[in-house]
Formats: C-alpha cells, structure tokens, sequence
C-alpha cells in the first residue's frame, strides 16, 4: 500500500525520516517548526508536515545558494 501523505507518523519514524537526534527533533515539534499536535501527551505528525517541512529547507537552502 503506497503511504499516504496525511498518514500520521512517530517521534521514531521522524527521527529516522531525517536521520536526526532526539533533541533536535522534540525541539522541531515543540516550535512548531514541523506541524504536529499532541494527543494524550503523544506526539501526532501528520506525514505531509514533513514533506512541507522538507520544501522548506529545501527553498530556504537555494535562496542562499547552497542547493539547487
């Protein structure tokens, strides 16, 4: 089954996503940074914040001229 883009993922799929710490990820959720919401004290992640977060890095990145 293909994933789906409003699928919701974990602090764990997260991390492993963008090959990032702990830290830095809690620090990406809890400023909203990446989209999220919090259900009972858990993390939920709806997967196209991450695209959008990517896009954005990714723009901001060929702005400065370090990606194209």
């Amino acid at each position: 089954m293909p994933e789906d883009k409003y699928d919701m993922i974990s602090v764990e799929d997260l991390m492993d996503m963008l090959h990032l710490g702990k830290n830095t990820t809690y620090e990406l959720l809890k400023s909203n940074t990446i989209k999220c919401f919090l259900i009972k004290g858990r993390y939920k992640i709806p997967r196209i914040s991450v695209y959008e977060y990517i896009e954005e890095q990714r723009h901001t990145a060929c702005q400065k001229g370090l990606f194209s």
